[in-house]
């Protein structure tokens, strides 16, 4: 079971954007109830009614005639190799929000300027009261606090921490959280990928959060992003580290 908080939306809007974060097109029991006090609606999701859906089975063939047979719970589908040879995809190519998958872009651009000298893993950064606007999945920060930039990585990395990420765009873009997603969308430009993923925040939180559109992407775009990502895994991603 677990609750999520609306506040400033109307009774269809909370239910609309309740579907949407817990029940990826299942079924759920949801119990709402409204405070009047803080003008927010609670809304409860009973995820054990997941254990009760029935999936269809349904068998799909690539091109070499392997016989695939998947749920019918997926939106999309590509199975590749390292190499990008595509051996099964359906659905690849429609646009679809990315949420925390963001984030991989925003560790790959960090790692960029730590490997160009530009900045260092052992560089302090200082917080600001921006990465706290942000909640979700988080680590305990407070304004004026000093982190190591390497303890923000890894909480971005390992914990998917939203306000460590801004803590990162921000310091990696000079103050600036736009400046960080230019660098995002020009990585993608360099990649040829500009046509399948676009980005506008380093973290990708709902637009009711951040104010701006989601970013969004394509399974197949991502896909050829995650081969991307493992050079840098297997070069030690800055400087020869390979605990991330």
């Amino acid at each position: 079971v677990a609750f999520f908080k609306f506040k400033n939306n109307s009774l269809d809007e909370t239910l609309k954007e309740a579907k949407s974060m817990s029940s990826y097109q299942l079924v759920c029991d949801m119990e709402m109830t409204q405070n009047d006090e803080l003008k927010s609606y609670e809304v409860k999701v009973d995820y054990l009614k997941k254990d009760k859906q029935k999936y269809e089975m349904i068998k799909y063939y690539s091109a070499d005639g392997v016989e695939w047979e998947l749920p019918d719970n997926f939106r999309a589908v590509i199975v590749g190799d390292t190499k990008g040879n595509v051996i099964f995809a359906k659905d690849a190519d429609t646009m679809y929000p990315l949420a925390s998958v963001t984030k991989m872009m925003s560790l790959m651009v960090t790692f960029d300027e730590i490997n160009a000298g530009k900045i260092s893993l052992n560089n302090s950064v200082r917080i600001s009261k921006i990465p706290l606007k942000y909640g979700g999945s988080g680590i305990p920060l407070k304004v004026g606090q000093m982190f190591v930039l390497e303890d923000l990585i890894k909480a971005s990395a390992v914990y998917s921490a939203n306000n460590a990420t801004y803590a990162i765009a921000e310091y990696v873009g000079n103050g600036s959280i736009f400046g960080f997603v230019t660098k995002m969308n020009k990585k993608l430009r360099e990649l040829g990928l500009q046509n399948e993923i676009k980005y506008h925040t380093p973290a990708g939180l709902p637009t009711r959060v951040t104010k701006q559109p989601m970013d969004e992407g394509t399974a197949r775009g991502i896909y050829k992003l995650s081969i991307e990502a493992l050079k840098y895994i297997l070069s030690g991603g800055a400087h020869g580290r390979k605990e991330y």
